[in-house]
């Protein structure tokens, strides 16, 4: 599960349907690897469709989608919330985990960069924010 949690960090969202009140939040993976969302759906021990859908591109992508504030909740528990690219928190890694969390967060597309401001390197993107304990 460490795996697929930094694959969706990377490469997942979560969304909110304010109106809602019951199952207002939506989990959501899009790829255009639709085996590897596969293994992903059954790793989760899920039966969520995956269905198809135009990338940004034009090009086809799949995604696993689903109505689970359950599920949302304890994303965000783990300091995963909707509009996850300006409020993730800091993820807490086991340190036996943090190698497939690692490897799932580079396999969904995550990207780390350093850069230099007022020469201080700083490292971004949601990799940085993870831990280690």
């Amino acid at each position: 599960m460490a795996y697929v949690l930094g694959y969706f960090v990377a490469d997942g969202c979560i969304s909110e349907d304010k109106k809602r009140i019951k199952n207002k939040y939506t989990f959501n993976i899009t790829s255009a690897d639709l085996e590897h969302l596969e293994k992903i759906a059954k790793v989760m021990q899920s039966d969520y469709k995956i269905s198809k859908k135009s990338g940004s591109s034009g090009s086809l992508a799949y995604q696993i989608q689903a109505r689970n504030d359950t599920l949302a909740n304890d994303l965000m528990g783990l300091g995963i919330y909707p509009r996850k690219t300006y409020n993730l928190e800091p993820i807490k890694v086991p340190e036996e985990y943090f190698s497939d969390y690692a490897r799932g967060f580079f396999d969904g597309d995550g990207t780390v960069y350093i850069y230099n401001v007022n020469k201080v390197w700083v490292c971004c993107r949601e990799f940085a924010f993870c831990r280690r304990f």
